[in-house]
């Protein structure tokens, strides 16, 4: 997570060198007594008050702040990289609901577009049977009709004949 430190430049908890600047800072008791540690080694050689002596404790201070500064920004990059694995996994599922439900709405769109034209189909397939119903009904009716009226002619001719 990138913050600021007091001297207004930019921090970033992933970057080792930004973590040991932090850590160096700090000026805390491991600090102090890398510090110490430093100036008696450059002590016992006689070398307390020259630039080697305040190499040394600098060095001293460096190499113990080292490996917090690595083990932070491991730690820092390994929990960005868990929440870019988790943001992404989120973003995929979300994806993914998105797409099922699209093509469940897709889906349902088919199906009911299918089921009305299967119901129009029938209904047109129920009309036309009852209209051909409707037309034998009445083209027996007329053949019936036409054939009694044909019978009674014949009747009546055939009475005719018998009278004369």
């Amino acid at each position: 997570m990138a913050g600021t430190l007091l001297n207004n430049t930019t921090f970033s908890n992933t970057n080792a060198n930004d973590q040991l600047n932090a850590t160096l800072n700090k000026n805390g008791l491991l600090m102090r007594m890398a510090k110490t540690k430093g100036q008696q080694a450059a002590g016992s050689r006689g070398l307390m008050n020259s630039s080697i002596g305040s190499e040394a404790s600098m060095r001293a201070m460096v190499d113990a702040a080292s490996p917090i500064a690595q083990q932070n920004t491991q730690f820092a990059q390994s929990r960005n990289l868990n929440q870019q694995q988790a943001d992404l996994t989120a973003k995929r599922d979300a994806t993914q609901q998105q797409y099922n439900k699209d093509n469940m709405d897709l889906q349902f769109g088919y199906s009911t577009k299918l089921n009305e034209q299967q119901n129009t189909f029938s209904a047109n397939q129920s009309a036309l049977d009852r209209a051909q119903q409707i037309k034998m009904q009445d083209d027996q009716q007329d053949f019936a009709s036409g054939q009694s009226a044909l019978d009674r002619a014949q009747q009546i001719k055939m009475q005719d004949l018998q009278y004369k």
